[in-house]
């Protein structure tokens, strides 16, 4: 890139011409007017001044109290599903570095095959036939004659 002039910087990185000229002096850098140069190594200078600076400088929010305070109705909130912190695995973990490839293995198959008869299960029900058979209808019995068999 080519070197600039301090105001053509200040156009490009959007800054105040002061603002940026104040910057560079506190970066220990020699530019004291708009048309002094700035070569690549000033900007390398500069910008590690600036992020140096605004790691530096914890900025704080505060809310401050307004003097009318409204009241609120009692509420209770209450969560819904909300993660419970009881729900906990029970496995345990090993990190002492010794690992039994053959135990693994067997639970790999195990859960393999327990996969497989699922699918064998799911693909036997979606195939499964059911014969409904034709039921004779019940005769009705008139609502009468049903009070009938009651009283006798």
């Amino acid at each position: 890139m080519a070197d600039i002039n301090v105001k053509q910087l200040s156009k490009a990185i959007k800054i105040d011409l002061d603002n940026l000229l104040a910057q560079m002096k506190a970066a220990g850098l020699s530019h004291k007017s708009e048309k002094d140069i700035v070569s690549t190594e000033d900007k390398k200078v500069l910008l590690k001044f600036i992020k140096d600076s605004k790691k530096d400088s914890k900025k704080t929010i505060s809310l401050s109290t307004s003097s009318q305070k409204t009241t609120k109705p009692n509420l209770s909130v209450t969560r819904i599903n909300s993660p419970d912190k009881e729900k906990k695995s029970n496995v345990k973990q090993d990190f002492t570095g010794s690992i039994d490839f053959d135990e693994a293995e067997r639970k790999r198959l195990n859960a393999q095959n327990e996969s497989a008869e699922e699918e064998k299960k799911k693909a036997e029900a979606k195939t499964k036939v059911v014969r409904k058979t034709k039921q004779e209808p019940q005769k009705k019995i008139p609502q009468n004659l049903k009070k009938d068999k009651k009283n006798i």
